[in-house]
């Protein structure tokens, strides 16, 4: 029995490879009536664009939370853009304004400081990310926006520590707890689903996955999460 499971799993492992869908044909068929897809950096940026539209002509700030060297920057370009990050950059970079703080208890921020509060893949990286929600929402100014996208499906990546996954749902009940946020959009992003993520990038291999016959870490899965100040 053991002999025939083995041969049977060799065959249909050797079909699965011959005929592997391809993986540039965008398939949502049967799918559950709650999901709801788009493209995060598309919408995140929509959202952006329009805020700063209503607002033309008014100084405007952008905090971008874990933002490290600023990859972002390029959204927030009618904005006077800020890094929220645990530890000083010892560099100064133009055009970006570092506050070194923690966004789970951040009293380096006043009250409804920023019209725009943002973050990318860094909730999975809390302890206390209910915290860290309450402080986005303190600091953002009364009809600005809370902008978040966290992993619903991702390798582990230990960077310092990673702590949390996140259903559409339950980034969004974090905020919506608050009692002081609409929500604008909250939904998945699968546009990378099936790219081959091997890791490698930490030492010691510790956010690389076991490798088999298909590659990496083949299920991406990101959550977005956009949200309107409304008291």
């Amino acid at each position: 029995m053991k002999i025939q499971s083995s041969i049977l799993y060799r065959i249909f492992t050797k079909l699965a490879r011959i005929f592997r869908p391809d993986e540039n044909v965008k398939r949502y068929s049967n799918l559950s009536p709650h999901l709801s897809f788009a493209n995060k950096d598309e919408i995140a940026l929509k959202n952006i664009k329009k805020y700063s539209s209503i607002n033309k002509g008014k100084k405007m700030t952008f905090l971008d939370v874990g933002g490290r060297a600023g990859e972002f920057r390029h959204i927030a370009s009618d904005y006077e853009y800020f890094i929220l990050e645990l530890d000083k950059n010892e560099e100064d970079i133009p055009g970006i304004n570092f506050i070194q703080g923690d966004i789970c208890s951040c009293s380096e921020i006043d009250d409804e400081s920023f019209d725009i509060v943002f973050s990318n893949n860094v909730f999975e990286h809390l302890e206390k990310p209910w915290d860290a929600a309450m402080e986005c929402v303190r600091i953002v100014k009364k009809s600005g926006l809370v902008i978040h996208s966290a992993p619903f499906a991702c390798r582990y990546h230990p960077v310092p520590i990673d702590y949390f996954r996140y259903t559409a749902q339950g980034l969004e009940s974090l905020f919506l707890l608050t009692n002081k946020i609409e929500t604008i959009h909250s939904g998945y992003d699968i546009t990378n689903r099936r790219e081959d993520h091997r890791g490698g990038k930490i030492p010691e291999g510790l956010d690389t996955p076991p490798i088999d016959e298909l590659g990496g870490w083949r299920e991406n899965w990101q959550v977005l999460f956009v949200g309107r100040k409304i008291n």
